[in-house]
């Protein structure tokens, strides 16, 4: 994978959010972030266990909890150009073995949940896993795929870009958000996060960069579509569909040629498929061999 900051372009951000202690009796609790010439900026909380670093460039940063004599430690932390906002917690204080197992526990119920559709179920699980590990970005993510069972669009991108902030380099959360954003009607929004998946994982660029395309097409950029799709099919992985949509792109570009060969990829890879008539009939319009 690629690294994020590849396309992280520097410019003034903030990263806040709140900080927990579990503990019965806690020390001073501090939030450190590590700057990219390895100084430190310290922020005391709050009320409400608030706290907020402004004017940070975008980037990557380690962040640091301290409170008391224990440290809790945020290798990767993005903070992009609209800022973060992150609900951290201090763990409990437990053996590591112990903590690690209850996290592996909860995780692994809240998944099975997710999968099962289970969704108010799979939440309480996995906010239960944020105890042991407030920045565990897999935790965020499922969360994230929860609230778009229940349909709660606006709070599902929340937790996908706080999965996004503390798992930078995975190229499947960028992806998750860029979906949301699409159902939201944010389709330049969404087309941005899809392309990022695609920079940071260019093996999965054929759903990533057919997911952008499909965001281009609903903006009316015919051209920026089909050259997302285009790149997409030059995975071998790529979903078929995404032949028959670079098809119809260039069909309304007046690129007869293009069109009809993309068709016709769509048909010998999916002869029976959803769109095969359609291809058909527009294969013949376009003055192709007609088809059976």
């Amino acid at each position: 994978m690629t690294s994020i900051l590849s396309f992280v372009v520097a410019a003034a951000a903030t990263l806040s959010g709140t900080v927990s202690v579990q503990d019965a009796k806690p020390g001073k609790v501090t939030v450190s972030v590590v700057l990219a010439d390895g100084s430190k900026r310290h922020a005391e909380l709050q009320g409400g266990g608030r706290f907020e670093f402004s004017g940070l460039e975008t980037g990557v940063y380690e962040v640091r909890i301290k409170s008391g004599k224990r440290t809790f430690i945020l290798p990767r932390v993005l903070v992009e150009p609209n800022g973060i906002h992150l609900p951290l917690a201090m763990p409990p204080s437990m053996k590591e073995e112990d903590r690690l197992a209850a996290l592996d526990a909860a995780m692994a119920s809240g998944r099975s949940q997710v999968r099962g559709g289970l969704w108010r179920e799979a939440i309480e699980s996995l906010t239960g896993a944020l105890k042991y590990d407030s920045g565990h970005a897999a935790a965020w993510a499922e969360i994230s795929l929860a609230r778009v069972g229940l349909g709660e669009l606006d709070e599902a991108l929340a937790a996908a870009n706080i999965a996004i902030a503390l798992g930078p380099d995975e190229d499947s959360y960028f992806n998750n958000a860029g979906s949301i954003l699409y159902r939201l009607g944010r389709y330049a929004e969404a087309a941005e996060r899809h392309q990022a998946a695609a920079e940071l994982n260019p093996d999965g660029r054929g759903v990533y960069l057919s997911n952008a395309a499909a965001s281009y097409v609903a903006l009316g950029r015919t051209s920026d579509a089909i050259r997302a799709y285009e790149a997409a099919t030059s995975d071998p992985n790529c979903p078929a569909s995404s032949w028959f949509h670079l098809g119809i792109a260039r069909m309304k570009s007046g690129l007869t040629e293009g069109a009809i060969s993309a068709l016709q990829a769509y048909l010998a890879k999916e002869p029976d498929g959803p769109f095969a008539e359609i291809a058909k009939q527009r294969i013949e319009f376009l003055g192709g061999l007609r088809l059976p």
